[in-house]
C-alpha cells in the first residue's frame, strides 16, 4: 500500500484454523484492514469481471485491489460465464508508464522511515484514498460501456417494501436471498460490492431515500473480542448518524450452507426488535444439541 503498487489479487475467502483446520468459506482475513481496495463477487461471472475491474481500479487509484469470492462455494463451482474479447480487455487495461528500477535513475525503495516522517506518509495515504470510491464508480461506468454489464458499489432490491426492513450482505448469499424474496416480498436486500473503501455516504443515502427502519446484517465472520463482527462494524458506523435499528446474524462459518430457514428466523427475530439495546449479534444455524438449534423454538 505504501509503495502505491497497482497490483491485484484474487482471494478465495476461507476459514483458517480455529477451532481446527478448515478450507471452507469464512470471511476471517479478507475483512481485515490492510489498506487494499476490496470488491466482493457473488458468482463465477462476477469474479471473472472483477479480475478486469480490479486491474482498472488499481491502475486508476494506485492502491492494490483484492477481488474476493466465497471460497469453495464459488471457487470450486461450475457456472456458465460470458467472456470478454481480448481486444476489449486490453483496451480497458492499457499499460501505463510507471516509475521502475533503472540504474540510470537511482532511487530507494523500502528504506527506513523515521518518526519524524512516518505520520506524514500515513496521512498522505489517507488523503489519496478519499477519491477511490468515485474512481471505482468511473471504472464500473467504463466497464458497462464496453461490455454492457453493470456494476455498482452498492446494489439494491425491493427496498420500497411494506415492512421497511432489508437484509444487507455481500457475496454468494445474495442470490439465495433474492430467490427467497419471491415469497417474502415484504423484505428487501442491500448488496455491498465495494467493501473497501466502504461506501458509507452511499449507504446512508439509500437508507434515507427508502425510509429503511431496520436492517438485518448477514455476516460470514465473527469477532471474539469486539461488540460486532467486522462487516457489521462498518454498517454500524454508517448507520450511527441515522439511528437505524439493526442486528447482525452470523451465518455460514466454515462453509456451512446458509439456508432459507435461517432467513425466516432472522426475519422473525427482527420483527420483535425495536431498539439497539442488548447484544447486537447472534449465530444462526448452530446446533446446541441433537434436537435443538440455537435461538430457535421448534
Amino acid at each position: 500500500v505504501g509503495w502505491r503498487v497497482p497490483l491485484t489479487m484474487l482471494i478465495s475467502a476461507r476459514a483458517f484454523n480455529a477451532p481446527n483446520l478448515s478450507i471452507w468459506n469464512y470471511w476471517e482475513f479478507v475483512l481485515a484492514d490492510y489498506g487494499w481496495n476490496t470488491i466482493m463477487s457473488e458468482s463465477v461471472q462476477e469474479t471473472y469481471d472483477a479480475s478486469i475491474l480490479a486491474v482498472m481500479i488499481s491502475e486508476d487509484s494506485l492502491f492494490p485491489t483484492m477481488f474476493v469470492h466465497d471460497g469453495f462455494i464459488i471457487s470450486h463451482s461450475v457456472q456458465k460465464l460470458t467472456l470478454i474479447p481480448d481486444e476489449t480487455v486490453f483496451r480497458l487495461t492499457p499499460k501505463k508508464p510507471r516509475h521502475h528500477v533503472d540504474p540510470k535513475k537511482p532511487g530507494v525503495w523500502g528504506g527506513i522511515v523515521t518518526p519524524g516522517y512516518f505520520t506524514e506518509g500515513r496521512m498522505r495515504l489517507d488523503v489519496d484514498k478519499k477519491p477511490v470510491l468515485n474512481q471505482m464508480k468511473d471504472v464500473f461506468k467504463r466497464f458497462k460501456q464496453a461490455t454492457g454489464r453493470e456494476y455498482n458499489n452498492i446494489e439494491t432490491y425491493n427496498l420500497d417494501n411494506s415492512s421497511k426492513i432489508a437484509f444487507i450482505t455481500m457475496g454468494s448469499m445474495c442470490g439465495n436471498i433474492i430467490s427467497w424474496m419471491t415469497k417474502n416480498k415484504d423484505i428487501g436486500l442491500i448488496k455491498i460490492r465495494s467493501y473497501r473503501p466502504f461506501p458509507y455516504e452511499e449507504l446512508q443515502k439509500i437508507v434515507q431515500e427508502h425510509n429503511i427502519e431496520k436492517l438485518m446484517v448477514l455476516e460470514k465472520s465473527d469477532s471474539l473480542n469486539n461488540l460486532l463482527p467486522p462487516f457489521s462494524t462498518s454498517i454500524a458506523t454508517a448507520l450511527y448518524p441515522l439511528g437505524t435499528i439493526f442486528r447482525s446474524f452470523i451465518v455460514g462459518l466454515g462453509g456451512r450452507d446458509v439456508t432459507r430457514d435461517e432467513f425466516d428466523v432472522a426475519k422473525k427475530k427482527m420483527a420483535s426488535v425495536n431498539n439497539m439495546k442488548g447484544q447486537l449479534y447472534m449465530y444462526l444455524g448452530v446446533r446446541e444439541s441433537k434436537n435443538k438449534i440455537h435461538g430457535v423454538d421448534l
